[in-house]
């Protein structure tokens, strides 16, 4: 016994009315694995007194062939539309499922012999050469409820599977916004020790340029006493070729007969003379060696005040780079609030959608709960019918059992047989009550019950 029909078929969804019409009251059936299985079934009912049941052999072999079906538009064989066992497909081989009654319409037009298949619409109306069943929407049958069960866990599937998708994007968007947020602080502290460079390098460049003007007027203070060592040196030249002159033009001058008493004031004018020279030929050294150091000095300050405009240009070309950078790094944080606020938002659209997608999985839970309860209490109520099934079969093998007593009593003892106990004393008979007055009265079972009950 595999259990009922409609555990046992696949249909297309939005054919499961159609299906159960086909089915009828076979949708409430059982199926059995084979025929076997189905007698055994059916005897022990029998034996049991256990009612009546329909039972649908599973696994069968058909020699049927297809049903040749013309093209019209919304009709198709049912066998098309469901999956199942071999002999529930059997149940529905001739069976024609169209979209409406407009459709069936046009069905028999294009072939007068499908007046002898079953034709069948999708809202479950049954049409056949003798019987036209249909009408409104009724209560829906175990098929569409099996149905509607495998769609809604096919259903809750897809939402788990939605779910977990928009988990994963929920934390790939949270961790791309924390990846957002802590780029962002590494550009700002990034920026924040750029603009501490480029402050110190500002500062540098001020000191160097105080140095290069300090510099600049150092060497202009070396050349104006360059300048005026030069015109010192050349007065002193002059002298001193002036003086040169003069010894020559003296020595060159006859002697006159000098007054001895004059030597003395001579010779001391001439060595006054003389260290005058000397005195200004030790004033021409010194200035030379002047000149000297102070044309060093000047070409010292001169290689300075090129290594600082040197220094200078790479702190200008330095600094020209930063502000590329700073205002690079600018726009890196003037976008990184837009890119915050759409991160901000992916993530709330994809909370809601996980909230939606969380009430549709309860919506659905709670859906299959009450399919599973109703399964359940399906179950139960079949438990209940077996159950009323053996005590109905006891109390059935108890009256065969009474019944045989009573007619072997019967034979024994009055030598009647059953049958012509019933023709005397059967129901439809009347009963004496006064045998002297010769009334009778109809029979009834409980009254007559209670006489027995009364004599036993």
């Amino acid at each position: 016994m595999r259990g009922l029909v409609a555990s046992h078929l696949k249909i297309q969804n939005g054919f499961e009315a159609a299906i159960a019409a086909a089915l009828g009251t076979l949708a409430d059936a059982l199926v059995v694995d084979n025929r076997d299985a189905g007698l055994a079934a059916i005897e022990h009912l029998k034996k049991s007194d256990g009612g009546r049941v329909d039972l649908i052999v599973a696994e069968v072999e058909t020699n049927g062939k297809p049903v040749n079906l013309p093209n019209v538009a919304g009709a198709r064989l049912a066998v098309d539309v469901v999956t199942g066992p071999v002999g529930l497909l059997e149940l529905i081989r001739e069976v024609v499922v169209v979209d409406d009654l407009r459709a069936a319409q046009e069905l028999y037009r294009s072939d007068k012999k499908v007046v002898d298949l079953t034709v069948i619409t999708r809202d479950g109306d049954l049409l056949t050469k003798s019987i036209l069943r249909g009408g409104s929407a009724s209560k829906p049958s175990k098929v569409e409820l099996v149905a509607e069960r495998d769609a809604a866990d096919a259903r809750l599937a897809e939402v788990l599977t939605e779910l977990e998708a928009a988990k994963q994007a929920l934390a790939t968007a949270r961790a791309s916004e924390e990846a957002a947020k802590a780029k962002a602080s590494e550009a700002l502290a990034e920026l924040n020790t750029q603009d501490a460079e480029l402050a110190q390098r500002a500062e540098k460049l001020g000191r160097l340029r105080v140095r290069i003007e300090a510099s600049a007027a150092e060497l202009a203070r070396a050349e104006s006493d360059l300048e005026q060592l030069q015109v010192t040196v050349k007065e002193a030249e002059a002298k001193l070729a002036t003086a040169v002159a003069n010894h020559d033009a003296f020595a060159k001058a006859e002697r006159s007969q000098v007054d001895l008493s004059e030597r003395s004031t001579l010779e001391a004018n001439f060595e006054q003379e003389r260290q005058r020279d000397f005195e200004l030929r030790i004033e021409l050294g010194s200035a030379g060696e002047r000149l000297q150091s102070e044309q060093a000095r000047a070409d010292a300050l001169r290689e300075q005040i090129d290594a600082a405009n040197q220094q200078a240009e790479r702190s200008k070309q330095l600094a020209e780079s930063q502000k590329l950078q700073l205002a690079a790094a600018t726009k890196v944080l003037a976008f990184i609030p837009r890119a915050l606020d759409d991160l901000a938002s992916s993530s709330t659209l994809a909370k809601v959608t996980l909230h939606e997608l969380e009430t549709r999985r309860n919506a659905h839970n709670a859906e299959l709960t009450q399919l599973r309860t109703d399964t359940v209490e399906s179950q139960k109520r079949l438990n209940a019918l077996t159950q009323s099934v053996h005590e109905m079969e006891l109390a059935s093998h108890e009256s065969s059992l009474k019944l045989e007593n009573l007619a072997a009593r019967a034979r024994d003892e009055l030598a009647l047989s059953v049958e012509q106990l019933i023709a005397e004393f059967g129901p439809e008979n009347e009963i004496v009550e006064d045998a002297e007055a010769g009334t009778t009265k109809p029979y009834v079972r409980a009254e007559q019950q209670r006489r027995l009950e009364d004599a036993e």
